[in-house]
């Protein structure tokens, strides 16, 4: 009975963290000097329930997401569960700063890609980025048994960053040129180009925390960033009529690269231990 109440007790605890943090998010947005103009935001769902509400739905998913994550990884950590969440919390972060900075003119303020459009993408993200730190941290912290732990010194998987950076990068590039994903690179080429491959060295960092901090990190690269980035994406397709598909596609794509990669990655450093036994 204790530990069914500790497990309840620790259930509403973390709901009400995402409570919180989905609410400091939408505020942080709110106070932003530039806004979104709001006739563009023409989906089925903001004609129903008004702008703000998708936008409560869509950061308690986000975030509901992000905890489920820690939850069920938190115990299987190299460290304590504070420790391990904001490393996660980290991972989420600097996706969510690559990701607005990814060259879709059609939400923000601006008709064109210039330095202004960089600086309000910025403030997004750090609106979405720092509340997800602090989630993740408590949640770890509220979720964990562990009472200590210390991260894995081992260096592993040098090249993970650059294979990421390589092949994501490489696919993105594809499919841009190809016309297959929605995307802004016959009028910024150089721009989009290079946003692709430090979106793949993001992934590949995000990789290399996990790593070091939670023993199921293929596990947690697919139910964890790669679904994360689903989410992420899919936000355009909540409040712009026609952009659901795009969204879908472009991330499912992704993960598709990122689970491939994280694979290969994973049976390579299986067979470098083996050999070495």
């Amino acid at each position: 009975m204790t530990s069914k109440k500790s497990v309840i007790m620790k259930t509403v605890m973390i709901l009400g963290v995402i409570v919180l943090s989905s609410i400091i998010t939408i505020l942080a947005h709110a106070i932003l000097p530039a806004k979104v103009d709001e006739s563009r935001l023409d989906s089925i769902l903001v004609a129903k329930l008004g702008f703000p509400i998708v936008a409560v739905i869509y950061f308690v998913i986000l975030y509901t997401q992000c905890s489920i994550s820690i939850v069920f990884s938190v115990n299987s950590s190299y460290s304590r569960g504070s420790v391990a969440g904001f490393y996660l919390g980290i991972a989420y972060a600097l996706i969510y700063m690559i990701g607005m900075q990814e060259i879709i003119l059609d939400l923000s303020p601006f008709g064109t890609w210039t330095v202004d459009f960089i600086k309000y993408q910025v403030l997004m993200g750090l609106g979405d980025a720092i509340p997800v730190i602090v989630l993740c941290s408590v949640s770890g912290r509220i979720a964990s048994n562990k009472k200590n732990g210390s991260i894995l010194t081992e260096r592993r998987s040098r090249y993970s960053i650059l294979l990421f950076a390589i092949v994501v990068g490489t696919e993105r590039t594809v499919f841009s040129l190809a016309g297959i994903i929605h995307n802004t690179i016959n009028t910024y080429p150089l721009p989009v180009i290079i946003w692709n491959y430090v979106f793949g060295c993001i992934i590949g960092i995000c990789y290399m925390l996990i790593e070091k901090h939670y023993r199921n990190s293929e596990r947690l690269m697919v139910v964890g960033i790669s679904v994360n980035w689903i989410i992420f994406n899919i936000f355009i397709g909540m409040i712009k009529r026609g952009a659901m598909f795009d969204a879908l596609l472009r991330s499912g794509i992704d993960t598709l690269i990122i689970i491939i990669l994280t694979r290969v990655i994973v049976n390579k450093r299986c067979k470098l231990t083996i050999a070495s036994i």
